[in-house]
Parts: structure tokens; C-alpha cells; sequence
């Protein structure tokens, strides 16, 4: 059932680039405050370049749901 889901949101195009930009936007480096140590600053924007890693290799595993035709030597994929 699962795969039946993430197969149907894979070949979703739009809809995989709307949450994937909506993840990334929640990870972005601009929002963080300038106002504490160059330690904490460091520690916050490591977690956020992990998390973004993180969040383009799930979207990568999500891709590979994706159904790929089948197209035949002689078949025209235009028809």
C-alpha cells in the first residue's frame, strides 16, 4: 500500500516539487539569528545541511518509484 502511495506522488511532478520546496524552505539558512555564538551558529547550520541532504535523498528513494514504460524496439511512443 505504501508504494502504491509513494509511486502516485512520484509520478506527481508538481506535487514533488511542491513539498520538496516547502521541506527546503523550513531548512534555509536565512532565518537563523546572527545574535548567538559562532559555535551555536556553526551547530545550526551543519543541522540544516544535513537535514537538506537528508531531505534530497528521500526525495531520490521517492523518485525511484516511478514507472518507467515499458516501450517496445518498434513501438512509437507518440501514438
Amino acid at each position: 500500500m505504501a508504494n502504491n502511495i509513494l509511486t502516485s506522488f512520484a509520478e506527481n511532478p508538481a506535487l514533488m516539487g511542491a513539498v520538496r520546496d516547502v521541506l527546503l524552505k523550513h531548512l534555509s539558512i536565512d532565518g537563523l539569528s546572527q545574535d548567538v555564538s559562532d559555535e551555536l551558529l556553526g551547530q545550526a547550520v551543519r543541522a540544516r545541511l544535513v537535514g537538506t541532504r537528508a531531505v534530497e535523498d528521500a526525495f531520490r528513494e521517492i523518485e525511484s518509484y516511478k514507472v518507467i514504460p515499458n516501450i517496445g524496439k518498434n513501438e512509437n511512443p507518440g501514438y
